[in-house]
């Protein structure tokens, strides 16, 4: 998982499209459960009892397991699509628009963004880098 989060944040820098979005948002995902595993002493994500959490792409969730500050945990991580602007969907299903190409809104994914990359440099600071 720490491989995983270093690199899919580093292929993730320096582009601003849809695909690096993506590459961010499992970066932050694999980061998160790294974090996860570490502070829980378990191996691999099989180890971790709530089957809920362990299946979840709910990044919030994940930070809010990890009980990171409420400055991160309580920011807003839900998003209308550039199509629907009625309906709202929540961080877990912004890895499918972007694999997919669907459109966010822009004010919304921006949002998106820099709450991933808020939760990145958490992570950096966090995650154990033992070999």
């Amino acid at each position: 998982m720490k491989k995983a989060f270093r690199h899919h944040k580093n292929s993730s820098e320096g582009c601003t499209a849809s695909s690096s979005y993506l590459l961010l948002f499992y970066a932050v995902e694999c980061g998160l459960k790294s974090v996860y595993l570490h502070d829980k002493r378990l191996n691999t994500t099989d180890d971790i009892s709530d089957t809920a959490l362990r299946q979840s792409h709910d990044l919030s969730k994940w930070a809010k397991a990890l009980r990171l500050p409420v400055s991160m945990t309580g920011a807003n991580t839900s998003f209308h699509l550039n199509r629907d602007r009625q309906q709202l969907w929540e961080i877990r299903s912004a890895h499918e628009a972007w694999r997919y190409g669907v459109g966010i809104d822009q004010k919304d994914e921006i949002q998106l963004i820099n709450w991933l990359k808020q939760i990145a440099q958490w992570i950096e600071v966090n995650i154990q880098y033992a070999s």
